[in-house]
């Protein structure tokens, strides 16, 4: 190689190295400015707005209540204590005993830390029924807590005709910005009887920069990992389901992904993401549900990129096929069908090539000596 052609190679390299760092400095998010108020003339009380830890609700004590929301899609239960999802159940599909299939593994998140207090084990207080029932529209469910001068609430929108799940992170009487971290715990799932093959599928996927990045932990291992930049969506997914959260708007996040084979029957995911901001936080839609096409799609923000549909220069015929299937499911229930329907279609599309190769294979053979 000559000179010049090393010089670029060296310019590639440091333009790579450096373009993390050029993006965390173009997309930073600006802290909001307070406005100054003058204290009141009537008093001179300098209080001092801080974030104070609430009662934790120790193990063996009376965890509060289950606020249970049901929809025609799926039944989804929340808990008081540290206001996070502990089931989502979903009504059209059955697991091996015939019930609703379970996605969740037990207290999974969003799990909450404010100011260095972790509220995933306090309880949270909520005004409405024990039990919601959805069938038209959406709902909004939400948590209280008071920490000091602040209270935390956690804002939850369900809907009926769909896997998604609105959320946000309210902090009243907040006169700053606040540094929380949102975490999902627990991954997802094993939801088919073949746990291993079901496992072989099971990873952490993470959106940022317009780069799609998966990660997985290996047997007996551990993983640890940590970025930063604009962050599109976050998910961890099996054979044929996702949990994903996608934010308001990309934003500059830091993100950390955890990974534990701790037995051979199970991983263990966790997820978290930073932010440092005022009201509202950590604002976006939760997507708990099947990896149907159609619905990640409708998200617009590139979840669908989770479904491997082969390597680049193929997807678009792959794309093309899944769209073919899914038409011709809308006419026939049954996926089986629809396949064996489809195998067929395109054996009568091929049929004229497959002649005339055989054709000319039998002329060949004619023409070979005897």
């Amino acid at each position: 190689m000559d000179f010049r052609t090393i010089l670029a190679i060296v310019i590639i390299g440091i333009i790579i190295l450096l373009t993390p760092l050029y993006q965390k400095w173009l997309y930073r998010k600006a802290s909001p400015k307070l406005e100054e108020k003058p204290p009141p003339a009537e008093t001179t009380s300098t209080e001092a707005v801080e974030l104070r830890p609430p009662p934790v609700v120790r193990q063996g004590e009376e965890i509060g209540r289950s606020i249970v929301v049901e929809t025609p899609l799926y039944t989804a239960e929340l808990s008081t204590k540290g206001a996070v999802l502990r089931s989502w159940r979903l009504k059209e599909f059955l697991d091996s005993r015939g019930r609703p299939l379970e996605l969740l593994r037990g207290r999974s998140g969003p799990g909450l830390v404010l100011e260095g207090v972790n509220l995933d084990s306090v309880e949270f207080s909520y005004g409405g029924e024990d039990t919601v029932k959805l069938v038209e529209g959406e709902r909004e469910v939400v948590m209280k807590v008071a920490c000091g001068n602040i209270t935390v609430a956690k804002h939850f929108v369900f809907r009926s005709d769909g896997y998604t799940l609105g959320f946000k992170v309210m902090a009243y009487g907040a006169q700053g910005p606040l540094r929380g971290k949102l975490s999902w715990t627990r991954g997802i799932a094993v939801t088919e009887p073949n746990i291993k093959e079901d496992l072989n599928y099971t990873k952490v996927y993470v959106f940022m920069g317009g780069e799609l990045e998966s990660y997985d932990v290996g047997k007996g291992k551990s993983l640890n990992k940590s970025m930063e930049g604009m962050l599109s969506w976050i998910g961890v997914r099996n054979k044929y389901f996702l949990v994903a959260f996608v934010p308001s708007g990309e934003q500059v996040m830091e993100v950390g992904v955890e990974g534990d084979w701790s037995r051979s029957d199970e991983r263990l995911y966790t997820f978290q993401l930073k932010e440092m901001g005022s009201s509202p936080m950590f604002e976006g839609v939760w997507y708990l549900g099947p990896l149907q096409y159609d619905r990640v799609k409708a998200l617009g923000v590139g979840l669908e990129r989770v479904m491997n549909l082969g390597w680049w220069w193929i997807r678009p015929i792959g794309k093309l096929i899944l769209k073919m299937l899914i038409w011709l499911h809308r006419f026939i229930p049954n996926y089986g069908l629809v396949i064996v329907l489809f195998s067929i279609l395109v054996k009568i599309v091929v049929y004229p090539l497959t002649y005339k190769s055989y054709v000319a294979s039998a002329k060949m053979q004619a023409l070979q000596p005897k």
